[in-house]
């Protein structure tokens, strides 16, 4: 139960600094842009880094805990 709960907020605060990336780089399109062709990082680039990390570890531990819960039924 603490995994998926541990889960949840990660998702939550992994989508929350995602969308705070793309706000900070006022678009995705000059994100992926800067990425691909000029190698220069944006200011948000690194919330967007963060956000997108966060987010699947939290998809991870939130299927952790439920596969857990799951089995000790």
């Amino acid at each position: 139960m603490v995994l998926m709960a541990v889960g949840i907020i990660l998702m939550l605060a992994g989508a929350g600094s995602f969308f705070y990336g793309c706000f900070q780089n006022n678009d995705l399109g000059s994100q992926i842009e800067s990425l691909f062709s000029k190698g220069i990082a944006n200011p948000g680039d690194i919330w967007i880094y963060i956000g997108v990390t966060a987010f699947v570890i939290g998809i991870i531990l939130t299927i952790a805990g439920a596969i857990k819960k799951y089995n000790e039924e």
